[in-house]
């Protein structure tokens, strides 16, 4: 059974490759398609809540992406 930070550094790997097929993503890691699809399932919603809580989630139009860069400008910038 892998470990914590075995999942994690497995999800984030298929996440951060923007979404490689999953028979990549399993060949990488040893695991058959069907594997690989079912901890997906599980783990990139817990990646997805953790990003969230952190305030990470990346901006998804482009007032968003404005918003948070005058954000930062106002917070380092004053």
């Amino acid at each position: 059974m892998p470990d914590d930070g075995d999942k994690l550094f497995f999800v984030l790997c298929h996440f951060l490759k923007n979404n490689a097929l999953q028979t990549f993503t399993g060949f990488a890691f040893g695991l058959s398609q069907s594997k690989t699809s079912q901890w997906l399932k599980v783990l990139l919603p817990l990646l997805e809540k953790s990003v969230r809580q952190a305030k990470q989630l990346p901006a998804r139009s482009q007032a968003q992406l404005d918003q948070a860069l005058q954000s930062r400008e106002r917070r380092y910038f004053g």
